[in-house]
């Protein structure tokens, strides 16, 4: 049978790992919070693991925000290409392609799908039926 750590599941755990962050001593947090000191010296190991787990939480939630913000400057640039293509823009039309393709570069590296450093210069056919299909299925399947 495998030891459970007192300290993980002590119902002061956050208070005990933020002491052993601070300095604090070992002697000094046992007394404290009613634990062996050697209770809290084999914690020490456990709160790197938690310091990891909370660093990749934050790092998703990162990663969320940023692809939200980068399907919505795609809706926004496929609504500037429908707006030139309406109005016969070709030049407008142009530009909004161009723009379309940054964005979607920018979320094949947001989404892992090409390295930061890579550029592309030919992603997609500048035909805006294809980048408005490709567009479309972004939005159902990002």
């Amino acid at each position: 049978m495998v030891a459970v750590c007192s300290v993980c599941t002590h119902a002061e755990r956050d208070a005990i790992d933020r002491a052993l962050l601070a300095g604090e001593t070992l002697r000094s947090i046992a007394g404290r919070f009613g634990v062996s000191k050697d209770a809290v010296s084999r914690h020490r190991p456990h709160i790197g693991e938690a310091l990891v787990l909370a660093q990749e939480i934050k790092e998703v939630a990162r990663a969320e925000t940023l692809l939200d913000q980068v399907q919505s400057l795609n809706r926004r640039a496929l609504a500037i290409l429908d707006r030139a293509e309406k109005e016969g823009d070709i030049r407008e039309c142009c530009t909004a392609i161009r723009e379309c393709r940054g964005v979607l570069e920018l979320l094949a590296k947001v989404a892992g799908q090409m390295p930061p450093e890579t550029q592309t210069n030919n992603l997609i056919n500048l035909d805006p039926a294809a980048l408005r299909s490709l567009g479309d299925w972004m939005a159902l399947n990002g």
